[in-house]
């Protein structure tokens, strides 16, 4: 990482959802990982994309990727260090500090990378690159919204704002009890702006989509391939220096830009275009993604054993606050019951 970059860590409490953006740039597309999941539909001008599902097959690929030795495992509900590029452009995104470590978890249902809203976050650094128009793609699930920004991502220019000088996608200044906002800041469309209309209980899985291109002025977002809303975007090119996941890299106190507004929650997919997708192209992801949807237990939570009943009744009430009497009379062939006006009950037969 250059030395001019300085990285502040400092604790807060956040939350997360799934998000797709897609960036343009000129630069030619490089050719996906031979261990990328090569069903992926749309490859041109794909410059970032985290696949949870492909971790633990890049690592043991990856002498014939050109990464040097073969990579030990990561077993399920471990510490990642390393999250690697499907894209071919070597974009990995790291974190050196074992206690911000997010964790692979992995079942039956799918597999994420789960960041804890404390301080778990990665990072990933290159080349001074900018991207004019874009499309972003997150498959991902919130936990909790304590406020205080926290994000899906971030792409930023290297020790400058996201918000000035890249791009972010966080959930808005507010605490919610379910998701309700999605704001989506950048350069050229700085400002809080919520495009969310729909609203999301949290643990649940969805795909935000993100598309703009400097032809249309305007941004707009979809979740789960609907759209939401739109907002202006004036000039302005994307930084893509520095990406953080899980997180977003900003100040607006004196001190440098840092990384903050952790996400309580977990990410299986991240796609960053460097061009705006059509409208079929990027219904195509989508249903891609939807495909390797993922659904994961929650930490701390375990399900209540089955009740086993004994003493069964003719009757078995679950809603508190009734009671049940039976009624005398033995009569068959009653296909009507029902109580007048007056208290009294009549039976049809």
């Amino acid at each position: 990482m250059p030395a001019r970059l300085k990285i502040y860590n400092h604790k807060r409490n956040l939350g997360l959802i799934t998000t797709t953006l897609c960036l343009t740039t000129t630069a030619s597309a490089a050719a996906l990982e031979p261990w990328a999941d090569d069903m992926l539909p749309v490859k041109d001008g794909l410059e970032l994309w985290l696949d949870a599902s492909r971790e633990n097959t890049s690592r043991t690929a990856a002498p014939a990727s050109g990464r040097g030795q073969e990579l030990p495992r990561i077993p399920n509900g471990a510490p990642l260090d390393t999250w690697h590029d499907a894209s071919g452009n070597k974009r990995d995104v790291r974190q050196l500090v074992p206690a911000a470590r997010p964790h692979l978890v992995q079942s039956p249902q799918g597999t994420a990378v789960r960041f804890d809203g404390k301080d778990d976050f990665l990072l990933g650094s290159g080349p001074d690159k900018a991207l004019t128009n874009f499309t972003v793609f997150v498959q991902a699930s919130a936990r909790t919204n304590h406020g205080g920004m926290r994000a899906f991502l971030a792409a930023s220019r290297y020790g400058r704002n996201d918000y000035s000088t890249g791009l972010n996608l966080d959930f808005g200044p507010d605490r919610s009890d379910k998701l309700t906002v999605v704001n989506i800041e950048g350069a050229g469309f700085t400002g809080i702006r919520n495009l969310l209309k729909a609203q999301f209980p949290f643990e649940q899985p969805h795909i935000v989509t993100i598309g703009s291109s400097s032809q249309s002025r305007r941004v707009k977002l979809w979740a789960d391939g609907i759209l939401q809303d739109e907002r202006e975007r004036l000039e302005g090119e994307i930084g893509f220096d520095l990406w953080t996941i899980g997180a977003r890299f900003y100040s607006n106190t004196p001190e440098p830009a840092h990384v903050q507004g952790f996400l309580d929650g977990e990410i299986s997919q991240v796609l960053v275009y460097n061009r705006i997708l059509s409208d079929a192209e990027r219904a195509e992801v989508e249903r891609f993604l939807a495909a390797k949807s993922f659904s994961l237990p929650t930490p701390g939570r375990k399900a209540a054993p089955l009740e086993t009943i004994t003493n069964t009744a003719a009757v078995r009430l679950f809603m508190p606050g009734f009671e049940v009497k039976e009624l005398p009379p033995q009569l068959s062939n009653i296909n009507c019951v029902k109580y007048r006006d007056d208290g009294k009950l009549v039976a049809l037969g």
